[in-house]
């Protein structure tokens, strides 16, 4: 009787692997995909690529930010469902074999990229061999030596800290979820905050914070970043989501704008919430029982946090407040791209200042003088 209860387990377990394969190989993830940057793109959409200086003044025009001599990019094959690598010919270098691959990845000579398989993840080289075995929750990618790890512990609950490259712990599983080192400080969620820790794990600015930039949650309520922009110091300063309010988003409005919210006393605010109310002077007016108010037209709506942005220094003080914009990069050789809400990206000095003016479909970090953008194809 016990041998067939132990070949029952086993064959249980044989199927749920082969099943959870097949739900993580069934459709590519939006933020993994990737293609060989050409000029032969659909640009409508996507804007024109170009270089520019600090003035903002266009130094060239040029589609492919990577030279692709030198590096392999993920593909997706529909036959396996399955993640490889090719060549700028289109060969395949590394045959599909993964569930899925880091954001934004490109695989370069004598680099390493984080990849999974069977919903885990783990490091491999330009050859395809593993480096970290395929063991945690989120992508593995090392900066300054330490990567953010995660794994499940206390009967399911998700905790990460940090691995070095020889996959030994450095700082133990600890925090709800961990981002990337970058001066030698790295942000970390605990009870629903947000702060930063350095490279011994101690906490240098308390958990405060409501939100970070760039991050999502997948139905598993795991978080992953969706941009490689982050809440990440760079010249002494992390950009951060430093408060918020509530605004109403009318449900199934075909337009974007979002209305004030106007709350009873003692109102329960919680995200994603159904709420009923009215319009008037730009104001969505919740109301507790909507057979009360006959005589207005009442629609049905959904709470939705309105985030303050800004950045912070390394003592967790506000230094930069810029209200409301939906993206920021860190700082570089003094500017920072930031991007207003339903509008274009502009860089702003470390006063909070628009030194260039939002004018890019896309803007990204300085680098030696230039930075890449994104220009409306008239």
């Amino acid at each position: 009787m016990k041998k067939i209860i132990w070949i029952l387990a086993i064959l249980v377990i044989f199927i749920s692997n082969l099943v959870s394969h097949s739900a993580a190989g069934s459709s590519p993830p939006l933020e993994s995909s990737y293609n060989f940057p050409s000029v032969n793109a659909n640009t409508k959409k996507q804007g024109i690529g170009a270089y520019i200086d600090k003035t903002g003044k266009i130094l060239r025009y040029e589609e492919n930010e990577i030279d692709t001599d030198d590096y392999y990019i993920p593909k997706y094959d529909n036959k396996t469902e399955l993640y490889g690598f090719v060549n700028k010919k289109d060969k395949w270098v590394i045959k599909p074999q993964f569930d899925n691959v880091e954001p934004h990845a490109v695989l370069k000579k004598d680099s390493l990229i984080s990849v999974s398989q069977y919903r885990k993840w783990g490091v491999i080289n330009n050859k395809g061999k593993q480096i970290i075995p395929f063991e945690y929750n989120n992508y593995i990618k090392f900066y300054e030596g330490l990567a953010s790890a995660c794994i499940y512990e206390n009967w399911g609950n998700n905790k990460c800290g940090y691995i070095d490259e020889k996959n030994n712990w450095i700082i133990k599983p600890q925090f709800d979820f961990a981002l990337n080192f970058s001066e030698d400080y790295a942000v970390v969620l605990k009870d629903n905050k947000w702060g930063f820790i350095d490279k011994n794990g101690k906490i240098v600015i308390e958990p405060q914070f409501p939100n970070v930039l760039c991050l999502s949650q997948d139905p598993r309520g795991n978080w992953f970043p969706l941009c490689k922009q982050n809440s990440e110091f760079k010249e002494g300063l992390a950009p951060i989501y430093y408060d918020f309010d509530y605004e109403v988003k009318r449900k199934g409005a075909k337009t974007i704008n979002n209305y004030t919210a106007v709350f009873p006393e003692n109102f329960v605010k919680e995200p994603k919430k159904t709420v009923y109310g009215y319009i008037s002077n730009g104001k969505f007016t919740v109301v507790n029982n909507p057979d009360d108010y006959k005589e207005k037209h009442i629609i049905e709506g959904i709470i939705i946090p309105k985030y303050k942005n800004g950045y912070t220094n390394k003592k967790g003080e506000i230094v930069i407040e810029l209200g409301n914009v939906y993206s920021m990069g860190g700082f570089s050789e003094g500017l920072a791209p930031v991007c207003k809400y339903y509008g274009y990206c502009g860089y702003i000095d470390k006063t909070g200042n628009f030194v260039i003016k939002p004018q890019f479909m896309f803007a990204d970090e300085f680098k030696n003088g230039e930075a890449f953008v994104r220009i409306r194809n008239k």
